[in-house]
């Protein structure tokens, strides 16, 4: 789920700072917290072939947003060509990404979730540092969280299709030792307030998580470069 999502970038962003601050020159803090942010937006973007995830509607909002500022500024052109096309054209991709994504095959996890989405992520993260659009270390941190969130995927059930269109399921334990997906359930017959069963996300993923995240800070704050 995001939450488990989001705290798994932070976690692999903090232990990546406190491994490179080992060897060398240590982040500034203000680098460090906006490094944490685009790890959680690598990490939660993923999910955007999933119609129910938060980056899918996020995508589909922000599409239609920039569809409507292209009819805004095509209309005060008069139609004429200009950027609004580009902004239009823009707008489609980016609302029509869950969709395109989406494994339309069955499953809820595609291309995205594979080792060329994979790829296409480390160009978008790394490509730009080259031209100078941003630092080494926002491309890091946004890739980081790209791949803390497939190497999570992998201890579920659903697995990842690492090598799609092959359907074959890669995770790291066999799928009848792996965690479902979803949030808690409510127990049957116990009403609206009944007691929640509690999966492993959240009963070992998610605190082993938050210990690794609280250790990474700590060696991060008390620093080890010469």
């Amino acid at each position: 789920m995001a939450p488990t999502h989001a705290l798994g970038a932070v976690t692999a962003w903090l232990a990546g700072v406190a491994v490179a601050g080992q060897f060398t020159e240590p982040l500034v803090p203000g680098t460090i917290v906006l490094g944490a942010g685009l790890a959680v937006v690598g990490g939660l973007a993923v999910d955007v072939d999933h119609e129910r995830a938060d980056a899918a509607q996020f995508a589909r909002l922000a599409g239609l947003g920039v569809l409507t500022a292209a009819a805004v500024i095509g209309v005060s052109e008069r139609g004429k060509p200009g950027a609004w096309e580009l902004l239009a054209a823009a707008g489609m991709v980016l609302g029509l990404l869950p969709w395109v994504t989406r494994p339309h095959g069955g499953g809820y996890r595609g291309v995205v979730h594979s080792k060329w989405g994979l790829i296409f992520a480390a160009l978008a993260s790394f490509v730009p540092c080259l031209t100078g659009a941003w630092p080494v270390w926002a491309g890091a941190a946004t890739m980081t969280g790209w791949v803390s969130h497939l190497a999570l995927d992998a201890l579920t059930k659903e697995g990842l299709r690492l090598n799609w269109p092959d359907q074959t399921r890669w995770g790291w334990l066999p799928k009848t030792q792996s965690m479902a997906t979803g949030g808690p359930r409510r127990r049957r017959g116990k009403g609206r307030k009944g007691r929640r069963r509690v999966g492993l996300e959240y009963k070992l993923v998610q605190p082993v998580l938050c210990g690794c995240a609280a250790g990474s800070l700590v060696l991060i704050l008390i620093g080890g470069h010469p």
